[in-house]
């Protein structure tokens, strides 16, 4: 609980939020050194998760725990990776379990099944998508192959969902999905039925 929380890599460096004493590191895959540490404001709690872009980092965290959580806020925090700095500090309606992001957008999958779309324009939330049931604090959503995939667990699917329109386009049974990732081709998903390819 004080040490690095997840991983992610873009705009040229590793990008790694400590939660004690609330810091974002910036790894340089070619030295393997630490070449900044960016405060954060103070100890990171709940789940924490990280996303990376070529002009942003952003790093969802500090909901809150216990039989509350799913309604309690959060924070997502963008940080300008040229600059080394915190630039935007975003209030969530809800409890972020993990985050994904390309250059438009940044969405936000939440304890309670939804995922919350903030422009990265505006550095606020747009929109507020009822995706499905309550979700697990793993690595349940990403971005890419024209959509926004999400891991829904305890549903046992995963769900598309268009980021034009930000509706729900297919639920797709996966088992007691996790982990997702996308690749140019395909879909690849951890579940309760092993490695899932969509």
């Amino acid at each position: 609980g004080s040490g690095p929380a997840a991983v992610a890599f873009g705009a040229g460096a590793v990008w790694v939020p400590v939660t004690m004493p609330g810091v974002l590191w910036a790894i340089d895959p070619a030295t393997d050194k630490v070449t900044a540490r960016i405060s954060l404001g103070g100890p990171l709690r709940g789940p924490v998760s990280v996303s990376a872009t070529r002009g942003a980092v952003w790093v969802a965290c500090c909901g809150g725990s216990g039989p509350s959580a799913r309604a309690s806020g959060g924070t997502l925090f963008r940080v300008d990776p040229g600059r080394k700095r915190v630039v935007a500090e975003i209030a969530l309606p809800a409890n972020p379990v993990a985050v994904a992001a390309d250059p438009t957008a940044v969405w936000v999958a939440t304890a309670g099944g939804q995922v919350l779309a903030v422009s990265a324009r505006r550095n606020r939330v747009v929109a507020t998508i009822a995706a499905g049931g309550p979700l697990g604090f793993s690595q349940t959503i990403a971005v890419g192959a024209g959509a926004v995939w999400l891991a829904d667990p305890f549903d046992e699917q995963v769900v598309r969902i268009d980021p034009r329109t930000r509706r729900v386009t297919a639920r797709i049974p996966a088992g007691a999905a996790t982990t997702v990732t996308v690749t140019r081709g395909a879909v690849w998903v951890i579940s309760s039925i092993g490695l899932v390819r969509i």
